[in-house]
This record gives structure tokens, C-alpha cells and sequence, in this order.
């Protein structure tokens, strides 16, 4: 699928291109040869239609789809056949997986692993499962090829701006769901072969915006929303933490912040991530971020139960409502293309760890389960100790040579050790 208009000719690489083209508003085009019709080409263009009830660029996807699985089955995939084909009204595309589509078969999957898998694994299978549907969801295993699933890859990277990882855990759950269905002959061959993939950095430095770019990213976002991006920023909440803030979390005059619930992309008020109903973590909160939340209550109020923040089209708030209104603003600041919403909870951790507060309370904190993640993620934002660890040993060694106990000895890190002042230890100068 490609756009005939002159907005990428300048660019070089198909991500790039792919970029531009999601940008511009010119009709997409689907092309594809026909193998029984002398490799002719054949395309049709897909301009934007509000009454289609569906994008440009899904219609050119499935097009796309259609014609490549007609030419499979043998049968030539002409204009006025792929049009019929897309508006429903031909019984002819027979499939050899026998009418099994991809939401029935991954759900099918998700049950058969769900006794092996622990809880916390089961629900992230279940979350991407009910993300997956959404797109591929009424397709049937053969019409899903290469290339929407690389193109399913580029939107989740590039136009939802999802975390890497998060991908990646999504791309692996779609391995697995093709690699059974190979294995249970559903299907000949997998189109989970050589997807081009977001690069997952152990250790990166994280954007930090400041507080005119945040007001920059909140004129973007639903009023009604606006305050979970202060949430997120100061308090280092996850999206649905933050939708799910209530006023009665609000401890301790307004120092303290109390995390014990989020709202879930399905709409539903859940305990935090990994935990159960009555977990919490408490967060210490600056007046900043304390003064936004009671602006927040005074122009729109709380809901019954305390909660913060109303939905705009439903009583509870969406993720989606929020995270595209924060990546709207995002395009509106000079920030790095590559940050994300979930950035606003790496700048809290990072800014935590860069003023040396321990790890270990920064980890509480964050919500993680074990310190590992958030040294795993973190742990290149720790000042370094060897300054600290070398004043210790230069202490120790003074001790020594001066037959003390050096455990006995009382040591201030502000205290430099006397002596040589380039090695610190007396009687040691050159």
C-alpha cells in the first residue's frame, strides 16, 4: 500500500515514507499483480470517506488482503471483484482454515495456556488478546499476512507511540497464536517471519519535559483529562492509575498520595497492577502537584465515590481518550518524536533516582513487584558511589595506620580524609 501524492518523495526508506504518508490527507493506494492475468498490475485508490465508516488506510489493507488471497486460491483478482469482496456481497472466498478466524482461534489459544500461565501472565495475555481483536479479530487465519502484521507493528509503534516492550510482548503473543495454529495445521505457514521490530533498549536516558512544554501537552488534552497528565508527571502514575484517582487518595493534608485502584482499557475499575483489592502504595506528593488536583475539583467536581475524573462518553474515563490527547500535545512541542505518555512516569522515577533517593523506596513507589525492574530500567540513573566508596576506604585505611578499629571510628561522608590530599592516607605521600 502506497500514496501516488508528492508528500514523500523526498524521503528514503519505507518507514519514513510510511510515516509521511499517515500524516498527509491523500488517498491511499493498493496494488498487486495478478499471476493468472499475465502479472498485470492492478490498483485502486482509497480516499479518506467519513460515511465509509472505516479508514483509507484499513479499506486499503484489507483490499490489499483480499486480492493477495484470491490470487492464492487461484482465482484472478480483478477491480470489480476486490470491490464486491469489500462490500460483502460475494460468497465465493472460500478459506482453507474453514471459516476459523483469528479472534475465535487466539481466544481458543489464551484458554488451552491459561492453566500453565501465572495470574499476572494470564491478564497480560487477555489485555493484548482484546487489543489484537480489535484489528485482526473477524479475519480468518489465512487472510493475515506479512504485511499487516507488520503493519499492525508500525501503528503501535509509531502512530500509538506503545512502548517498545509492549509491542514486543504483543508480537510474541501473535507468534504464539500462529505457531499453534501451524502446529494444529490450521494453517500452512506463519506471517510472523522476519516483522521488523522496535529497537528494546535495556538502559536509555529518559526525556524530561518542562513545565511549559506539560502545559503545551495539556491544551491538547480533554479538560476533563487534564489533570491525570499532572498525576502522571508528579506522582509517576500509570495511565489507568491516574484515571482512577480519587479524591479520598489525597492523605495527610495533601503530602501523601495514596494508589489503590486503576481504571483498565476495558472500562473497568481494578486493584493496581500485580495486586489485589486492598493493596496500596503511598507516594509522596509536593504542593504543586496537590494545588492542580484541588483546581481540578473545583472547576469540574468529583464523582460519587471520589473519583477525580469523569469519562467525556461514558461515566468512566478511556485510556484511549487520554493517551491520544497526550500524543496530540506531544506533536505540538519540540520534544523528540520518540517520547511517549508513559515517558511522564519515566521523568518522576528518573528525577527520584538522579537526587538520590534509594532505589528501593523509589521501587515501592513505582508499583513494581521486584527492585530488579526498576533496576533493570533505572539503574543507569543512580549517581554514582565510587566517590562515596573511595572516601570510605581512605577513612578505613587512616584507621588502620593509625591502629584503630575503623568500625569504632566515627565517619561522615562530608568529611574528607586528611593527609596527602591526592591519596588521603598519611605517611603515603610521595
Amino acid at each position: 500500500m502506497v500514496k501516488s501524492c508528492g508528500c514523500a518523495k523526498s524521503l528514503k526508506g519505507e518507514s519514513a515514507k510510511r510515516k509521511k504518508w499517515h500524516k498527509c490527507s491523500h488517498a491511499w493506494v493498493a496494488k498487486w499483480r495478478n499471476s493468472r492475468d499475465g502479472n498485470r498490475l492492478v490498483q485502486l485508490t482509497f480516499p479518506e470517506d467519513p460515511a465509509e465508516g472505516e479508514t483509507a488506510y484499513k479499506r486499503a489493507e484489507r483490499c490489499a488482503s483480499l486480492a493477495e488471497h484470491e490470487n492464492m486460491c487461484g482465482r484472478t483478482a480483478t477491480r470489480e471483484r476486490v470491490r464486491r469482496l469489500l462490500a460483502g456481497i460475494d460468497d465465493t472466498l472460500v478459506s482453507t482454515s474453514q471459516g476459523l478466524t483469528f479472534g475465535n482461534w487466539a481466544e481458543k489459544v489464551v484458554k488451552n495456556k491459561s492453566i500453565a500461565l501465572r495470574k499476572a501472565s494470564l491478564m497480560q495475555y487477555r489485555s493484548i488478546l482484546r487489543r489484537t481483536k480489535v484489528r485482526f479479530g473477524s479475519y480468518e487465519l489465512e487472510e493475515i499476512d506479512k504485511e499487516m502484521i507488520q503493519g499492525y507493528i508500525y501503528d503501535l509503534t509509531e502512530r500509538e507511540r506503545l512502548s517498545p516492550y509492549y509491542v514486543l510482548g504483543i508480537y510474541i503473543f501473535l507468534a504464539i497464536v500462529f505457531k499453534e495454529a501451524v502446529l494444529n495445521e490450521k494453517i500452512n505457514r506463519t506471517p510472523c517471519v522476519d516483522i521488523a521490530l522496535p529497537k528494546t533498549e535495556k538502559q536509555r536516558f529518559f526525556i524530561k519535559p518542562t513545565l511549559a512544554e506539560l502545559e503545551v501537552i495539556c491544551e491538547e488534552v480533554n479538560p476533563r483529562y487534564r489533570v491525570a497528565v499532572w498525576l502522571m508527571h508528579g506522582l509517576g502514575l500509570r495511565i489507568g492509575e491516574a484515571l482512577g484517582a480519587s479524591q479520598l487518595d489525597i492523605l495527610g493534608g495533601g503530602d501523601t498520595f495514596r494508589a489503590q485502584r486503576q481504571i483498565t482499557q476495558r472500562g473497568e475499575i481494578a486493584p493496581l497492577k500485580h495486586r489485589e483489592w486492598g493493596q496500596f502504595r503511598d507516594i509522596p506528593m509536593t504542593r504543586f502537584t496537590h494545588q492542580k488536583i484541588q483546581e481540578h475539583i473545583e472547576e469540574f467536581g468529583v464523582e460519587e465515590d471520589g473519583r477525580l475524573i469523569r469519562g467525556v462518553k461514558s461515566p468512566l474515563p478511556s485510556h484511549d481518550g487520554l493517551r491520544d490527547g497526550i500524543v496530540r500535545g506531544l506533536l505540538q512541542t519540540e520534544l523528540p518524536p520518540t517520547m511517549r505518555p508513559h515517558d511522564l512516569r519515566h521523568a518522576w522515577v528518573s528525577d527520584l533516582l538522579a537526587g538520590g533517593v534509594p532505589i528501593t523506596e523509589v521501587s515501592r513507589w513505582t508499583g513494581h513487584v521486584h527492585v530488579t525492574t526498576t533496576q533493570r530500567i533505572y539503574g543507569h540513573e543512580v549517581p554514582s558511589s565510587l566517590n562515596q566508596g573511595r572516601m570510605f576506604l581512605e577513612h578505613r585505611y587512616e584507621s588502620l595506620v593509625a591502629g584503630k578499629d575503623p568500625a569504632k571510628v566515627g565517619f561522615s561522608w562530608a568529611t574528607p580524609p586528611s593527609g596527602d590530599p591526592e591519596h588521603g592516607v598519611p605517611g603515603l605521600a610521595a
